[in-house]
């Protein structure tokens, strides 16, 4: 578990993590931070990250045991707990390692089957296994979707998200039951799912135990296109305050041509800015060093015919070396002039996600957004299957 909820941290929140947070984060997210204002991380914090994360490693895929499997799937439908697999480790490190593996597909099992068991529909076939995450062939898309809501890159583990989604969906299916809202309700959904090109005919029954398959799986895609039009709402609503400041970013004329909005609020670029200002005020420090150096007046001069130009020697020398101080204190001035701007930017961004009291994240509001779309875009492709399937 993580320490907190990485779609809604600060610098601020990252930076009061102690070790053994923030290595169970790193754990969590694949080794990647994601903050609102990376520019904010502190040059102690980013020797904390550097220390941490290393480069990046393949997963390992371990193959399932089928056996094992089936045995979990038939103990969950008839009620049965688990029991005990015995281990073939021989050391107690490879014990540790295969029981936790066991764990983790154990609980991606149960999952699975209770989604299943509710009604809802899995992204994958589960037998797939840690092997989906390195070669999820058709099911990449889909799976990018379930990795995201788990806030885990790169995960196999996604079936627990889809189960509390579809949990979601069904309460908020059952509460538009209630009372005398229902026609009310039916009447919202049809129009909803028109706006968004879905007009085939099709009628929720307000009795759940008797509604068809396929009419709740279209009820589901009306849900997630309400979630959708909701995040885009907020987002419309806040794009010309953001891009007001990002138009007064690129006025400032300091971003690089590499520097597009992508990279300017990911942790790339905190690290990026970080180490550039930290080389510019080595070069000071070393310039500054060799003008000391310079400005040492001669000890061994003594009247001869190269006096004078042993004189005009050390003077070239001050005045080169003042001249290289000058022009790596203006480097770092421009360094830390673009550094500022760019931070204002991002303060820009955190004061304009401010409504009624809460507090909601313009970028991670828009990449919700874009990942909800990819969701309902699946959510239509299964209609047809469904149909095949209720087929006698």
């Amino acid at each position: 578990m993580t320490p907190h909820d990485p779609s809604k941290l600060f610098a601020s929140d990252i930076a009061l993590f102690d070790d053994v947070q923030l290595d169970q984060y790193l754990e969590a997210n694949g080794r990647l931070v994601r903050v609102e204002d990376p520019d904010n991380l502190s040059q102690e914090f980013l020797e904390r990250l550097r220390v941490r994360v290393g480069p990046a490693q393949p997963a390992q895929s371990r193959p399932i045991d089928l056996n094992y499997l089936s045995a979990r799937l038939e103990d969950i439908s008839a009620g049965r707990q688990a029991s005990p697999q015995p281990s073939s480790c021989a050391t107690t490190e490879l014990w540790d390692e295969e029981e936790c593996h066991r764990k983790e597909l154990e609980k991606e099992v149960e999952c699975y089957s209770t989604l299943i068991k509710e009604g809802g529909r899995p992204s994958h076939p589960i037998n797939l296994g840690p092997g989906v995450a390195q070669d999820p062939g058709e099911y990449r898309e889909i799976l990018s979707v379930w990795q995201y809501r788990s806030g885990t890159h790169g995960t196999w583990m996604v079936f627990e998200a889809q189960m509390y989604e579809w949990r979601a969906f069904r309460q908020y299916q059952r509460h538009h039951r209630e009372g005398v809202r229902f026609p009310k309700y039916v009447e919202l959904v049809k129009r909803s799912l028109a706006k968004h090109g879905f007009t085939r005919p099709f009628e929720p029954i307000e009795d759940l135990e008797h509604q068809d398959k396929l009419t709740t799986w279209i009820e589901f895609l009306d849900y997630e296109y309400w979630l959708y039009d909701k995040d885009m709402k907020f987002v419309k609503r806040r794009q010309p305050q953001y891009d007001e400041a990002w138009k007064e970013l690129l006025d400032s004329h300091v971003l690089r041509h590499f520097e597009n909005e992508a990279f300017i609020c990911s942790i790339d670029s905190a690290f990026y800015h970080q180490a550039e200002r930290q080389q510019a005020e080595n070069v000071v420090e070393s310039a500054r060093s060799k003008v000391t150096w310079a400005q040492k007046p001669i000890t061994d001069l003594k009247p001869s015919s190269h006096l004078e130009k042993k004189q005009q020697q050390h003077q070239q020398q001050v005045r080169e070396a003042q001249s290289k101080l000058d022009a790596a204190v203006e480097s770092l001035a421009l360094i830390e002039r673009r550094s500022s701007l760019i931070l204002q930017f991002m303060n820009k961004l955190r004061r304009i996600t401010l409504s009624g009291g809460a507090e909601r994240s313009y970028l991670i509001v828009k990449d919700d957004a874009e990942n909800r779309s990819l969701l309902c875009k699946w959510i239509l492709q299964q209609i047809p299957l469904i149909e095949l399937e209720s087929k006698p």
